[in-house]
């Protein structure tokens, strides 16, 4: 049994998480290469990061503060100066 607890968006967005690593269930994707399914990551510095489940091309579903939305990665990322790095994870199990 996975005896860790529910992890962050920053965690997520770590590249080196032995929290997801540990899992061996998800591999690091290159952002130009992501797909229906992925989950992207962009993460902030002393803040907590954002997180989301990549939809169709280009495009992310993620809870906001009111609402579950569809939103264009780059767009999100012209919008938010806080990001510092965003990665993707690709379900491998």
């Amino acid at each position: 049994m996975y005896a860790r607890s529910p992890i962050g968006a920053n965690e997520w967005a770590n590249p080196d998480s032995g929290h997801v690593q540990d899992t061996n269930c998800y591999q690091i994707v290159d952002i130009s290469t992501k797909q229906k399914g992925d989950i992207i990551d962009f993460q902030r510095t002393g803040n907590s990061g954002h997180m989301g489940i990549v939809s169709t091309s280009g495009n992310y579903i993620s809870a906001q503060e009111l609402e579950v939305k569809e939103d264009e990665v780059n767009s999100f990322l012209r919008r938010d100066a806080s990001i510092v790095s965003t990665t993707v994870w690709r379900y491998t199990c």
